[in-house]
């Protein structure tokens, strides 16, 4: 059935999310506008003990793409300057610190340098000179950069050139993450002391293996655009299946949702660190946001442990 699932055999292709329920013991698959002839021709096929069928939307992924009619121009800025830009609520996460920090604002741009792709930074890998983003931001070998775009200017501020994609994965049965090889030193502190507001930030960048969401966990999401955010979001399914628009079959998934009705993920976060743990506790990057759904109420990502 898995194989099956996975080749998008049924349905006509129309699957956009599945993954196993243990308490039941069954298949859930999220089909998009599921018929009643999907659900008896699955339940024909494998038993209507073994699968359910519900509805569900194809995830989107979470980066900002824009595109310009005349080339983006690169303009490196010093650290110094933040205080005269207004491009942002958060400016600090776009100039002030180094990269390599978790929810900072990165891109790449295009081979032909008229689109820009904005993501977000999650954590760096422990004793490793590697920072981790989502996969679909840029493939092995694109250059990033950590700054913002500024569209009615076409032009595309940064501080550092923060390195290089070495790896980069996306679907195919694999979760979706990238490792950007620093071209600057790494270190193990996360934002600086002269940040104001605290409660934004998070304590932890390093990914860490221990940590597995479970159905039921509260956490919290952290992208450069939308900012720290909770909203009683609790996670809802685990190492789940989906396919989204800029990849099939990307597996080892975890779901949350918003509790409050509030978005809680936008264009642009995906790259960006989903949280377990309370700020005061300390709390930790558990995984890397990857796509979002129904307007942001859900954020998927790919768990911290599996990548």
């Amino acid at each position: 059935m898995a194989a099956d699932v996975k080749n998008k055999n049924i349905a006509d292709g129309r699957v956009a999310a599945w993954h196993i329920d243990e308490d039941t013991n069954q298949v859930v698959i999220e089909i998009a506008d599921p018929s009643d002839k999907d659900v008896l021709a699955l339940r024909d096929r494998y038993g209507s003990g073994l699968v359910r069928v519900i509805s569900g939307s194809r995830p989107i992924t979470a980066r900002k793409v824009t595109t310009s009619e005349k080339p983006i121009k690169l303009q490196k800025v010093s650290k110094s300057s933040i205080a005269m830009l207004e491009q942002a609520k958060s400016p600090s996460r776009l100039l002030d610190f180094a990269a390599y920090n978790s929810a900072v604002r990165i891109f790449t741009l295009d081979p032909n340098g008229n689109t820009i792709y904005q993501c977000t930074t999650a954590m760096h890998r422990k004793s490793l000179t590697e920072v981790v983003t989502a996969g679909h931001c840029g493939p092995t070998g694109a250059t990033f950069y950590q700054g913002y775009y500024d569209q009615a200017a076409s032009i595309a501020y940064y501080t550092d050139i923060l390195g290089t994609v070495s790896l980069s994965i996306d679907g195919n049965g694999n979760p979706d993450f990238a490792n950007i090889k620093a071209s600057v030193a790494l270190s193990d502190q996360q934002y600086t002391s002269d940040v104001v507001n605290l409660e934004e930030y998070v304590a932890t960048t390093e990914t860490s293996d221990s940590i597995k969401f479970a159905v039921g966990q509260s956490v919290c999401t952290n992208g450069s655009f939308t900012g720290y955010v909770c909203r009683g979001a609790t996670v809802n399914a685990v190492d789940i299946c989906i396919d989204t628009d800029a990849a099939d079959l990307v597996c080892g998934i975890d779901r949350a949702t918003s509790g409050d009705g509030g978005s809680i993920v936008q264009s642009g976060d995906s790259g960006g660190p989903i949280l377990t743990g309370s700020l005061s506790a300390g709390a930790q990057v558990g995984g890397v946001i990857v796509a979002e759904d129904r307007f942001g109420l859900d954020v998927f990502t790919s768990e911290a442990s599996r990548i």
